[in-house]
């Protein structure tokens, strides 16, 4: 028996934030990573330096005279803090500027796929086309191909999380299994 499920969205600038900070997840990690790995063993040579042990130079000295230790973490502080802001910037324009994000969107899930309607424009898609999917805090995210997705705002489900999560999942098995 194939289900309907049928759900109205409208999208907001918090939606595509949500899907983007979370999208780079990856980015984040690394970069908490690499200033871990990297000041580390750069506040142990101070620490020495300084006086744990070492011939006591002032830490002005030092950050003076070992200026290089610093300035790949400032420069790659910057980058991250320019790909985050690019992020709110790209949104931002992707809701302001294009107007089908703008208008309400009718999605209906069911076991032949996912079928998009809005005013003016709709799109089909079978199984066979979502390469992957993702069930995070408050969206649910369909792709179609490695950067196009469709977002399934989770306050527009109203209750019907598991029924959504369960065709989803049969459906996606399915597909995986052929």
């Amino acid at each position: 028996m194939e289900s309907n499920i049928k759900i109205k969205v409208k999208y907001e600038l918090l939606d595509f934030l949500k899907f983007n900070y979370w999208h780079i997840r990856k980015l984040k990690r690394v970069f908490v990573y690499f200033l871990c790995l990297w000041f580390l063993p750069v506040i142990i040579f101070f620490g020495k330096e300084i006086g744990f042990g070492g011939n006591g130079k002032g830490l002005f000295s030092l950050v003076s005279q070992y200026r290089w230790m610093f300035t790949i973490p400032v420069v790659l502080s910057l980058f991250v803090g320019f790909v985050y802001l690019n992020i709110y910037n790209i949104g931002k324009r992707a809701i302001c500027k294009n107007p089908i994000w703008n208008e309400e969107k009718e999605i209906t899930i069911n076991d032949t796929g996912v079928f998009i309607v809005s005013e003016s424009a709709s799109m089909n898609l079978k199984w066979e086309h979502i390469v992957r999917f993702a069930n995070i805090k408050e969206l649910l995210v369909l792709y179609y191909s490695k950067s196009a997705t469709i977002l399934i705002p989770k306050r527009y489900i109203n209750g019907k999380d598991n029924e959504i999560l369960n065709v989803i999942e049969k459906n996606y098995r399915k597909m995986l299994n052929n």
